[in-house]
């Protein structure tokens, strides 16, 4: 299934000019460390195959993770 870009659309249509993305990984302060991530993609130059594998990260196999992160210089 293809991301949805509903909710940037509507930033950038309430005038953002542009829209980060920003996940976490680890357990968090409780139960050990945390690092986290921000990206700004530009989507006009994000492949099919790009647009078309993106999902959870936790749902993708590690091959295929490597094969998108392989694809992001583009953006």
């Amino acid at each position: 299934m293809a991301p949805d870009f509903s909710l940037e659309d509507a930033a950038l249509a309430e005038g953002f000019a542009t829209v980060a993305g920003v996940d976490e990984a680890g357990r968090g302060p409780w139960a050990g460390p945390v690092v986290a991530g921000a990206v700004i993609l530009d989507r006009a130059k994000m492949s099919d195959a790009l647009l078309g594998g993106l999902n959870d990260s936790k749902k993708l196999s590690a091959k295929k993770r490597e094969a998108l992160f392989a694809l992001l210089p583009e953006c």
